[in-house]
């Protein structure tokens, strides 16, 4: 009997146990990266550090060319740094990991036309708010990558020509390596 609980015993401590991570242990903290804005067309940069498992701040940087008439587009600038929150935690045993995230922060944003346009005049731009809600996914077998999609609503509280390209509801997805 004292054989069959040895073996039992070493059994029980022969099985891989997940291991906790510590905050040390973190599974990323300093992130660059690109993003792709889809609903108005534009791609950019983009910049993420964690202060810890679940708090950090992002910047974005966009340049976008929404077509604002038939024959006119636009070019639109825009920066939006934010404060961004990790909800659950990270999970070293999977190999996929998917985190849901809300964020806000403010976004300043400025449109200009050709100077040959007939819109040229009203090229402007401003400072608003922007709310943002998604889901990261990190990877075991890649630690360093993480693809995001947000949406992101931006509110700018001064009118222009090609506004609507910028307020309201717009879809960011991004690829960031963690190099730290």
């Amino acid at each position: 009997m004292p054989f069959a609980s040895l073996a039992l015993a070493a059994a029980v401590l022969a099985v891989p146990q997940a291991v906790p991570r510590s905050p040390a242990d973190r599974p990323h903290q300093f992130g660059i990266g690109a993003s792709l804005v889809a609903s108005n067309v534009g791609g950019g940069g983009s910049f993420r550090y964690w202060f810890g498992e679940n708090v950090g701040v992002e910047l974005n940087a966009f340049v976008s060319r929404p077509r604002v008439t038939l024959d006119e587009r636009a070019t639109i600038v825009q920066v939006a740094p934010s404060f961004v929150v990790l909800l659950g935690h990270d999970d070293p045993a999977r190999d996929v990991n998917v985190r849901p995230f809300i964020g806000g922060g403010v976004i300043w944003a400025r449109a200009s036309f050709p100077e040959n346009s007939t819109l040229a005049s009203r090229t402007g731009g401003g400072t608003g708010g922007q709310l943002s809600g998604g889901v990261e996914m990190t990877f075991a077998e890649t630690p360093g990558l993480a693809l995001s999609a947000s949406a992101v609503y931006s509110h700018l509280p001064i009118r222009y020509n090609s506004a609507y390209a910028v307020d309201g509801f717009n879809v960011v997805v991004a690829v960031h390596y963690y190099v730290r």
